[in-house]
């Protein structure tokens, strides 16, 4: 026998003693098992015969103890029967429930027990609750001795249970060992019949691996004769290798220094375009400003010719110049998309103010269709989407001598992370040939030669306009036809901006009122009724006036009449004038408001609107948010709405008062001055105080007809004033007449409380002030009464007049505000004038009362901003105040009062910034009263520029209002600065000799005394990094060169506004 087959017998020989010791081993754990279950058997059968054992004992004591309670106790008795219980209990679960649960003894012995525990529980348990008293007891006893045959019954056939159980579960143990013996014995065999085939595997693997060891032997020979073949041909391609990593270095080497060429090219290549912007725009600067200059001056119209086409050609050669540099700085890659939120209205707005006046010379109608779902406030790059629409208007204009153009936008997709908006520009104009489209979007290339030589251009824009909307994440396309009209679109992908969504809906009790479209336009009447529709208006559109009159009759027949009355004003066959004034001699018995809704100047129908009731006047294209508020003021039942400017002086008869003695009580210097003026201007006598202790004085040394007071003032209020005044017998007829913001009925009741007559809310409307003052002012008898001198009449300054019609500020509505100093426009513009100056410093002194915790100052002045911006006209900053103002007075310590303090002081901000801007155009050329000698200039601008044509043009153009320092480089700029006294603003030039404005910038900053100085700065480079660096030093603005005086002007004044208030 050979090794391998010993081995094998060896492993079958070990596996049979393997299988006999688990024989073993059953038979071992067979014997354990069947002890295991008898004394399991036991344990239950015990647990019921101990019942009977407990059950005796109980009784005995029961017995001892009714008979004599001195050998055993109550507590011995009740310590048995808890023993006794807890027996029971431990009868009903375990080994002992299941060997007797189906047992109808055990059924109904348990069910004993357990009553009877239920009734000693009562004498004997832990919670007994019964007095345990010798008739109890024996009761007790005599129950218990009921339960003995059961519970004896019970232990018996326990007893005969458990030998039942006991024997069968022996008899299954016996019958599955034997099972696994058999089992065994067949594993045995098996083993056996492996062992077997383990043996013949063997034999067969003996023979196959001698059969490899051949097999090897050969692979092993033909693998060294290809070993060698192998290693000549790595070693040839490893030289192959090496040659070509030498080769790939070198060209590695080549592209590296191609891409340093490149690199520097491309710098050299900006540098250029940034010298010769500033080259170019330098000597564009003198031509513009120089020409704006000279045509303020006096010229003759030959020379005026002259000097506006200078000033146009030169405005053309910027536009020029301004496209090659952006397509400059996109092919460069310098050009960014930046991610800021903007509001849609806004923007229309400046699409429109550039195109209007290209629109109305050639006889054009612009249009906006903005689709409903259009967000309204947007997160993008608002210039340069105002570059592209722009683009695409110019070029609709230029090549449009007749209809409309039309702008429509709509939201293509939308998504958690934004909108992709479609953009369309159409219009009427001559059209395009299929391969004349084929040309556009191309760098240099117009529809074809004939068109640049009509036209002109350079055919950069539309390239320029494909650029920026690839970067705006879109593209862009045309469609068009010959002599029809063209349509050119792009889109771009925005986010939605974190500002809140203004909603655009009226309240509900002016929902769903019925609306006139009047327009001969059927694109226009369309989009404005469609606006009007998504307010929750129900308009109808007339497309001609004589079809208006139509749709008025059918609205009154119907009982149905038309709240509002939208009035296209230039129609053929019928005018707007003409429907006007025809709607007027219908005399409907609801008269509606009337808007007109012109694609032409304001001026030119101011001048027509004499004979036509006109409530306002909206210049196409209109906006959602233009067209809203202007409903809502026509709408508004608290005031009658006026067109534009003009006031309805209603005229009352106050001659019966006419000589009273009144003492207005007022701490705001504007408020005091409307008030002092309607009152002596209306033939009373007025005194006045500041504060409710200088009203108690005054009223203790004059006699009043009446007092008019303010609730909200500094030293005492008008409440505790008008206690005070209360209290003494002399005064407790004298008239007082809340005059205040607070028109809340709680604020009413408060006022009523403490003794005042009446109440008229701020802003004052004349006609509620007189009303007021005839109630409770006691007639004269005619011989006492003061015979009224009538006012000279007021000479109408029609240039003013025509100034303040102009005057467009978000957020003002100038007619109410006229409207409060009956018409009175040198009044009302003195009062815009204090309003800019009582309100610079209001954040600041808010915010210094709220640190304080000085939450009444806070509140006042909140008070009094709200009740001086009603006034004005201001409802929206108005109403900011209001909320407020209440938030602050109900709960002062609100999370919120900080967000909606900052919202109020952005508003503020805003507003005072649009007021100063707006007014300069109302200031300029005004002239002082005669006699009367003009002021030092006290503000003072520094100018610091190295071409002395930029400074001559700033010193004249901002020398009439300011005192200007010129500086002709930045050496000279910090020499001056260094000696006092220090300007209040710098206009600093970037690219200067020696010391540039960056540098003198880093300077100023630095210097703790100048430090707070408003720097803008000014730069011939048209470029992103030069202005984001300049604000990085802390400018607060940045102006490219061709300077536009004006805006200089705004930028310098509403600079000087936000210094003023804190916020710089």
């Amino acid at each position: 026998m050979d090794r391998s087959k010993r081995l094998l017998f060896l492993i079958v020989s070990s596996l049979i003693a393997v299988y006999a010791a688990i024989a073993a081993l059953q038979f071992a754990q067979f014997q354990s098992l069947n002890n295991s279950l008898g004394k399991a058997n036991d344990n239950a059968l015990w647990a019921l015969i101990q019942l009977h054992v407990d059950y005796q004992r109980l009784d005995a004591a029961f017995e001892v103890h009714l008979m004599d309670e001195s050998k055993i106790s109550l507590a011995d008795l009740t310590f048995r029967y808890e023993l006794f219980v807890g027996r029971i209990i431990s009868c009903q679960v375990g080994q002992s429930k299941k060997l007797m649960e189906k047992q109808a003894i055990y059924v109904s012995a348990m069910q004993a027990l357990n009553q009877f525990s239920a009734e000693a529980d009562h004498y004997l348990g832990a919670t007994a609750d019964r007095p345990a008293d010798a008739k109890s007891k024996r009761a007790l006893y005599a129950r218990l001795a009921t339960l003995e045959e059961s519970i004896r019954e019970l232990g018996l056939k326990a007893s005969l249970a458990s030998a039942e159980v006991a024997d069968a579960r022996r008899a299954e143990v016996t019958k599955q060992v034997l099972v696994a013996s058999a089992l065994t014995v067949f594993q045995c065999l098996l083993t056996l019949l492996l062992a077997l085939a383990m043996l013949r595997q063997y034999r067969q693997r003996a023979s196959a691996q001698a059969e490899t060891l051949r097999s090897q032997s050969e692979l092993v020979d033909a693998l060294k004769r290809n070993e060698e073949v192998l290693e000549a041909r790595v070693q040839e391609r490893t030289q192959a290798l090496a040659l070509l990593n030498d080769s790939l270095q070198a060209q590695t080497i080549e592209l590296e220094l191609a891409r340093i060429q490149s690199d520097q090219a491309s710098k050299m290549k900006s540098d250029f375009l940034a010298n010769m912007s500033h080259e170019i725009r330098t000597p564009m600067n003198a031509v513009i400003g120089m020409s704006y200059l000279v045509l303020k001056s006096n010229l003759t119209f030959k020379q005026r010719d002259y000097i506006e086409k200078i000033q146009k050609s030169g405005q053309h050669l910027l536009g020029i110049i301004n496209d090659i540099l952006d397509f400059s700085k996109i092919e460069s890659g310098y050009l960014k998309i930046e991610m800021l939120d903007f509001d849609l209205d806004k923007l229309l707005e400046n699409v429109a103010d550039l195109l209007l006046e290209k629109i109305n010379t050639k006889g054009l109608e612009l249009v906006f269709d903005i689709a409903a779902d259009v967000p309204r406030t947007l997160c993008g790059d608002a210039l340069r989407l105002e570059q592209v629409l722009i683009n695409y208007a110019n070029n609709a204009v230029k090549f449009t001598h007749e209809g409309m153009i039309k702008l429509v936008c709509r939201v293509q997709e939308h998504d958690e992370s934004g909108v992709l908006l479609y953009w369309a520009v159409s219009d009427t104009g001559i059209g395009l040939s299929p391969e004349q489209v084929e040309r556009l979007f191309q760098s240099f290339q117009q529809a074809d030669a004939s068109t640049t030589r009509r036209y002109g251009g350079t055919g950069l824009g539309l390239a320029i306009s494909k650029q920026l909307a690839n970067l705006m994440g879109g593209e862009v396309g045309v469609q068009s036809v010959l002599g029809e009209g063209s349509t050119f679109w792009f889109t771009s992908r925005v986010g939605m901006s974190s500002l809140a969504q203004r909603e655009l809906l009226p309240s509900l009790d002016l929902r769903h009122q019925a609306v006139l479209v009047v327009d001969d336009n059927a694109d226009s009447a369309r989009v404005l009724a469609d606006l009007l529709l998504t307010m929750t208006f129900r308009p109808v559109v007339a497309l001609s006036g004589l079809a208006a009159i139509d749709e008025l009759a059918r609205a009154a027949t119907a009982g149905d009449p038309f709240k509002v009355i939208f009035l296209d004003w230039r129609m053929p066959h019928m005018g707007g004038r003409e429907t006007a004034i025809a709607i007027q001699r219908m005399q409907l018995a609801i008269s509606p408001r009337l808007i007109v809704v012109t694609a032409y100047g304001r001026e030119e129908v101011l001048s027509e609107v004499d004979a036509a009731e006109v409530d306002e006047i909206l210049t196409k294209p209109v906006n959602a948010s233009q067209l809203f508020d202007t409903t809502m003021r026509v709408l508004d039942t608290n005031q009658k709405p006026t067109i534009a400017l003009r006031v309805k002086n209603a005229d009352m008869d106050l001659s019966s008062i006419q000589g009273a003695r009144i003492l207005l009580v007022e701490d705001n210097d504007l408020n005091q001055q409307v008030g002092m003026d309607l009152l002596q201007g209306a033939g009373f006598i007025v005194d006045l105080a500041e504060n409710g202790q200088q009203a108690v004085n005054k009223v203790q040394q004059v006699r009043y007809d009446l007092v008019l007071m303010d609730m909200q003032m500094p030293v005492m209020d008008g409440i505790e004033a008008t206690q005070i005044i209360r209290q003494w017998p002399d005064f407790m007829s004298l008239p007082i007449v809340a005059m205040t913001a607070n028109a809340m009925q709680v604020d009413q009741e408060r006022c009523a409380i403490a003794g005042m007559n009446g109440h008229v809310a701020k802003p004052i409307e004349p006609h509620d002030l007189w009303l007021a003052l005839l109630r409770w002012i006691t007639p004269r008898p005619m011989s006492e009464r003061v015979a009224m001198v009538p006012e000279a009449d007021r000479p109408t300054d029609h240039n003013l007049k025509h100034k303040l019609e102009m005057l467009h500020v978000p957020g003002l509505n100038v007619a109410a505000g006229l409207r409060r100093v009956l018409g009175k426009e040198t009044l009302y513009l003195e009062m815009l004038r204090k309003f800019i100056h009582g309100q610079s410093a209001l954040i600041a002194e808010i915010s210094l009362a709220l640190e304080e915790k000085d939450h009444a100052t806070a509140e006042r002045l909140l008070h009094s901003s709200k009740s001086v911006a009603g006034s004005i006209g201001a409802v929206d900053l108005a109403d900011l105040a209001a909320e407020l103002e209440a938030l602050l007075r109900h709960r002062p310590t609100d999370p919120m009062l900080k967000p909606m303090l900052e919202a109020f002081s952005s508003t503020l901000v805003g507003f005072l910034v649009d007021l100063i801007v707006a007014l300069d155009g109302v200031n300029q050329g005004e002239e002082l009263p005669e006699g009367q000698i003009a002021e030092p200039l006290a503000i003072s601008i520094m100018a610091v520029d190295d071409t002395p044509m930029n400074l001559l043009l700033i010193d004249r153009m901002l020398n009439k209002e300011f005192k200007i320092q010129l500086a002709h480089h930045g050496a000279e700029a910090l020499a001056m600065l260094a000696a006092d006294p220090l300007p209040q603003l710098i206009l600093l030039d970037i690219l200067m000799p020696e010391i540039d404005g960056y540098e003198v910038c880093r300077r100023i900053k630095a210097d703790a005394r100048m430090q707070h100085i408003p720097v803008i700065f000014m730069s011939a480079r048209s470029d992103a990094e030069d202005e984001m660096l300049g604000m990085e030093l802390g400018a607060v603005d940045y102006m490219a060169k061709p300077l536009c005086l004006p805006l200089l002007l705004s930028r310098v004044k509403a600079q000087l506004a936000l210094h003023a208030i804190g916020k710089v």
